[in-house]
């Protein structure tokens, strides 16, 4: 009995190592989808993480952005009580911060089929150096070039709303935790999503 006990078990750590490295496959296919589109109508403009860079601290220019972004921050840690309090409002020494993490980074990938997010995602913890950002690449199709107008402004606006979430100290800021801030700095204002006052103070409305 024992050593059919035993077989089970190892019969059973076999299957659970096949069905991982089939998932990997299967995830890395998926990937390589994303960053190599199979559709030749479709076009994604080159992008590294100094581009993303300039494209947020333009979003930042952008009216009162910037302003709105720090009091956003600081309103999501005062909200927390004194459980994660902000690490900087300072945007892009944040998104320095984020990008040397040593076991995190910045990356431009599909989103984790684990996470929710259509522009990007953000996980991770500064104790153990594991803040980590992916950013969705962006891309249109060729019969309509104006697409393209609006990715330097997506770009923008998605690596912006991810580094936000790095903002907190001891976890990422939630989407719920800055929705709540943006109700409590815009009462009147009927956000549902917190996204709605990001692009209210930092896109044109012809951009939005």
């Amino acid at each position: 009995m024992r050593l059919i006990n035993t077989a089970r078990i190892l019969a059973l750590i076999e299957l659970t190592r096949r069905l991982h490295q089939a998932y990997e496959h299967a995830y890395d296919k998926q990937a390589a989808e994303w960053l190599l589109p199979q559709n030749p109508g479709q076009v994604f403009p080159p992008i590294d993480l100094d581009k993303l860079k300039g494209l947020i601290q333009d979003r930042l220019n952008y009216g009162d952005c910037a302003e709105f972004v720090a009091s956003l921050i600081n309103k999501a840690a005062e909200l927390s009580k004194g459980k994660n309090p902000a690490v900087s409002t300072d945007i892009m020494g944040l998104f320095e911060k984020i990008r040397s993490q040593p076991n995190g980074g910045i990356v431009f990938a599909p989103p984790h089929p684990r996470v929710a997010g259509g522009g990007g995602t953000t996980e991770g913890y500064y104790r153990d150096g594991s803040v980590n950002i992916r950013i969705t690449p962006l891309g249109y199709f060729a019969d309509n070039p104006r697409g393209a107008y609006s990715i330097p402004f997506r770009y923008g606006l998605n690596g912006l709303h991810e580094v936000i979430h790095g903002a907190g100290q001891n976890e990422k800021y939630l989407e719920s935790d800055l929705l709540e801030a943006a109700k409590k700095l815009e009462p009147n204002a009927g956000y549902y999503d917190w996204n709605q006052a990001l692009k209210k103070h930092c896109l044109a409305p012809n951009q939005r």
